[in-house]
């Protein structure tokens, strides 16, 4: 009997390790504009099409970014199914109110009706820094072909106190306006906080196996 106590507590300590390698994750929709009136759109290209957000007090992991677009017509303007051809998005550092560099390519979304809110994931530990503005760039998956990006020419966002949307879109081949694309950025929390939450809840299950 004396084994079998001293083996349970470690079964406990696997499965709480487990669970905390693969966490669900709580998602957090941290910036959005998606209430705004979408009274115009915004063409999308090869080129990309990018449109700002910056971050809050805490840094966070990207988890995905949701877009309302349509589809994509080609290049004698006839629409094809985004099975064909679709669209690519990405995360862009900031250089002097612009995008910088490439810093995440997110998984491209190909297969969607006219008008749709559609998610593009990002890839793991997608990390978005504290007090930061980055740049979301919508492409077009070839060249020769063209989307629309709803959007608003007066944008109203919902967001924590410390995240925000400054307004307003770049082409990356050259030109911009005061018109925002609708969108919105989906996180989990901090890594270490949810570090945090398991080894709490590990030291939970412990104290009641010894009580």
């Amino acid at each position: 009997m004396k084994c079998l106590s001293a083996i349970i507590p470690v079964s406990l300590l696997l499965a709480a390790a487990t669970a905390m390698a693969t966490p669900v994750p709580n998602l957090y929709t941290n910036v959005s504009n998606l209430t705004s009136s979408d009274t115009t759109t915004v063409t999308i290209n090869n080129a990309g099409e990018a449109t700002s957000f910056t971050t809050g007090v805490k840094a966070s992991t990207l988890y995905a970014a949701t877009l309302l677009l349509d589809t994509v017509s080609g290049p004698t303007l006839v629409v094809h199914p985004n099975a064909v051809v679709g669209y690519d998005a990405y995360i862009y550092s900031n250089a002097s109110g612009a995008p910088g560099s490439l810093l995440y390519s997110l998984t491209g979304e190909s297969a969607f009706s006219n008008k749709s809110l559609v998610t593009f994931p990002a890839p793991a530990n997608s990390t978005l820094a504290a007090d930061t503005t980055y740049w979301l760039v919508l492409k077009t998956a070839q060249t020769g072909y063209t989307g629309e990006w709803e959007a608003t020419a007066v944008n109203s966002s919902t967001t924590p106190v410390d995240w925000s949307i400054p307004g307003g879109e770049v082409n990356l081949g050259g030109g911009s306006s005061a018109n925002t694309p609708l969108f919105d950025i989906v996180v989990t929390p901090e890594p270490g906080t949810m570090a945090l939450a398991g080894l709490g809840g590990l030291g939970l299950m412990i104290f009641r196996r010894r009580a």
